[in-house]
């Protein structure tokens, strides 16, 4: 649409003057916290989708990347069912980082304590040991899913897992041939 309707739903959905997800005041409680209704809404989903006959009943693949892998990520630890979660650069890892002087860049929420519900470091640790877990990429330059709350996420992890680290890569770019390390 025009550029106009979207300056205007930006502004709409602003609360207290942040985006999305950003309101300290929301974040303070997870019961407020917006990210609570995104993640109901991710697990819906999944209630939906194992009511379809295509389900064969066995095999549910979740997927996603950042703001993506992170919905990924609630749905293997709190959809019962989910067989493999497929992420690439999640977001939303070690919010909480930033209190003991991990890095962080500048599209991050402030931590609040609600925050931590929806942290993946902290529901990695919730995914069943029956669901397999691939970070397919985390880009070491990335200031917008930064490595080392990755790193602490993919730690939390009890169950089958795979992460591929890839050198020089941010968010948004990847080098053409880069150098890839794989644990």
């Amino acid at each position: 649409r025009e550029d106009g309707f979207y300056v205007k739903l930006r502004k709409d959905v602003q609360s207290n003057g942040f985006g999305h997800g950003f309101d300290p005041e929301q974040n303070k409680s997870p019961y407020t916290c917006y990210f609570r209704g995104m993640a109901l809404r991710a697990l819906r989903a999944i209630d939906y989708l194992k009511t379809r006959p295509e389900w064969n009943g066995k095999n549910l693949l979740v997927a996603g990347g950042s703001q993506g892998a992170l919905q990924s990520m609630w749905c293997a630890a709190f959809a019962p069912g989910v067989t493999e979660a497929w992420v690439v650069i999640p977001w939303l890892c070690d919010v909480g980082g930033t209190e003991y002087g991990r890095n962080h860049g500048d599209w991050f929420p402030k931590w609040s304590r609600g925050l931590d519900y929806f942290d993946q470091v902290n529901v990695a640790k919730r995914v069943p040991r029956t669901c397999y877990v691939a970070v397919v990429r985390i880009g070491l330059g990335d200031y917008i899913a930064p490595p080392c709350g990755t790193a602490i996420m993919y730690q939390s992890l009890k169950c089958p897992k795979k992460a591929v680290w890839f050198q020089g890569a941010t968010h948004d770019f990847i080098p053409h041939e880069p150098q890839k390390t794989e644990w």
